[in-house]
Order: C-alpha cells, then sequence, then structure tokens
C-alpha cells in the first residue's frame, strides 16, 4: 500500500502481510521514505520481492528491492537502484534471475533492470 502519513506530510507505504485468507492483516514491513509501491512479486509459498520506489539525492528517482524467505513475515533489503523507479518486476521460478521495468529519473523513458542471484 502507499499514500501520505496520518497527518498527510509525508509519503508512506507499507506492507501487509496475511495467513488465515484475508480474514486478519499485519503490517510486516514500513517506511515513510517510501514515495511508491507499485511493484511485488511471490515466487514460492515462503519467497518473494517488493520494490520501493524512494526519492534519492538531489530528487532524483530510486528502487529498493527486498526480499523475504519466511513468507512476508519479514523483509531484507538486497539491492538499490538509482535512477530508476521501478513500475513492475517479475522473477524465474527459481528466483534466479529478475526483471523490472522502470521510469528514469525525468519520467521520458522506461528502461529494463536485471537481476541474478
Amino acid at each position: 500500500a502507499e499514500g501520505y502519513s496520518n497527518d498527510g506530510t509525508a509519503p508512506y507505504a507499507l506492507l501487509l502481510q496475511t495467513t488465515d485468507g484475508g480474514s486478519t492483516w499485519t503490517t510486516s514491513w514500513e517506511s515513510s521514505t517510501a514515495i511508491s509501491m507499485m511493484a511485488n512479486k511471490m515466487i514460492s509459498a515462503t519467497e518473494g520481492w517488493f520494490a520501493a520506489g524512494v526519492q534519492g539525492a538531489q530528487r532524483s528517482l530510486q528502487t529498493q528491492f527486498y526480499y523475504t524467505s519466511d513468507a512476508g513475515v519479514s523483509w531484507t533489503l538486497k539491492q538499490t537502484l538509482d535512477g530508476c523507479l521501478t513500475m513492475d518486476l517479475d522473477f524465474s521460478a527459481d528466483g534466479a534471475l529478475g526483471v523490472a521495468t522502470c521510469v528514469n529519473n525525468s519520467g521520458t523513458q522506461m528502461e529494463l533492470a536485471t537481476y541474478t542471484a
């Protein structure tokens, strides 16, 4: 989810997790610096990725890629990519290869980023 903090002054993003088919939800990750949460991909019941867009130095865009191996209970920052605001991502079934489509800093073109484990 993405939006603004409760007082409406700062960008805010969070990731919610359910273990009972959606009856209840808990926050498993949150950041007050994220401006976008456009992409996530579970590659198995326990492994998954999400991309959080943030504003970097001098108003440049940057994506932070997070990984979970415990079904979303906890998330680890794996990589940061400058000049990229991720719009979508996908991974091979084994998680060894990932691709992300990004908007560049000026918003004038799309770029493709790849990840290999």
